[in-house]
């Protein structure tokens, strides 16, 4: 059968069945969305040129021989449950691409430092506790994205990165902002939401930058809000920035997000008597710039007061 590209995507398939073997010239697969938990010895007769899409499985690991595999335009391995890799992937020309974002690595695998002409490497989604000092050699123009993972620190050596559009840091247990991120110059969005920070930098003020800036559902102590105030009233450029710490009751919606002009988003505080001050400064040079309207104003007020009076009583 003179069978070149074969589609079996979206069902339920947990093997690959023994009649593909004649399947001679096959040249390009797609198997994804199935349940497939392992990949059969003879699947390696096969050379793959034209792409080889596995993504959306239950595979554990890739064969440790993969035969006459040597150049795919597409190595797809997403959406598995990979935590390695074999050796022989650093002999395979691919692209300059691969996605491995929603596995379940723990480390980055040292053949991805291998693979020739490889240039970027998405790892979100996985249960990264660190990245290998080579990680920075990838290409991050357009941006870098660790999020959903469980980094608890960021290595120094990602200072090397001179330039990125967007920094995605969110869903990881980062305990603090390194100082070196306030030297990259990222033009979009820093993403830092949904990690373990229980403070702010006091340089954080002095990020000059034009992007989106967001902390959210982080469990921030009071001070944090006076560094939020003052980032506010410093950074002119700021296009948003999302301030919501985790675990408080709601308090303020926020502000319309498609406004040209900074806001501020705050919900889920509880308020002392310092830190409702510090918050109402914020508000009230927001509504100065005309970045929020007096009718919010009017009704974050008497919430914010209501705050203050509650925890003291």
């Amino acid at each position: 059968m003179h069978l070149v590209e074969l589609d079996v995507t979206f069902n339920l398939l947990s093997f690959l069945p023994d009649f593909l073997t004649k399947l001679s010239e096959l040249r390009k697969l797609h198997i994804h969305h199935n349940q497939l938990a392992f990949i059969s010895s003879w699947f390696s007769k096969f050379d793959f040129t034209d792409g080889l899409d596995l993504s959306y499985n239950m595979l554990g690991a890739l064969p440790e021989t993969f035969g006459r595999l040597s150049q795919v335009k597409a190595l797809l391995l997403h959406h598995n449950q990979l935590v390695t890799l074999p050796s022989w992937l650093s002999g395979v020309n691919f692209g300059e691409e691969l996605d491995l974002s929603n596995n379940m690595f723990t480390t980055l695998p040292e053949v991805l430092r291998e693979i020739p002409n490889l240039k970027r490497v998405l790892v979100h989604h996985n249960r990264l506790t660190t990245l290998p000092s080579w990680f920075a050699k990838f290409d991050f123009s357009g941006g870098l994205d660790v999020s959903y993972n469980e980094l608890a620190s960021l290595p120094d050596f990602l200072d090397s990165i001179s330039k990125l559009k967007r920094i995605q840091l969110h869903h990881n247990k980062l305990a603090i902002i390194p100082r070196w991120i306030s030297r990259l110059d990222f033009e979009e969005a820093l993403d830092l939401s949904t990690n373990q920070l229980t403070t702010l930098p006091t340089w954080l003020p002095e990020l000059n930058f034009g992007g989106s800036l967001s902390i959210s559902s982080n469990p921030l102590n009071l001070e944090a809000a006076g560094v939020v105030a003052t980032t506010i009233k410093k950074n002119k450029n700021l296009k948003s920035l999302e301030y919501c710490p985790s675990s408080h009751r709601l308090l303020f919606a926020s502000h319309p997000p498609f406004s040209p002009s900074p806001f501020i988003s705050i919900s889920n505080i509880v308020l002392g008597q310092e830190g409702a001050l510090l918050i109402v400064q914020a508000l009230v040079w927001n509504f100065s710039q005309g970045s929020i309207s007096l009718k919010a104003l009017k009704l974050v007020a008497p919430l914010l007061f209501f705050s203050v009076f509650s925890d003291l009583t």
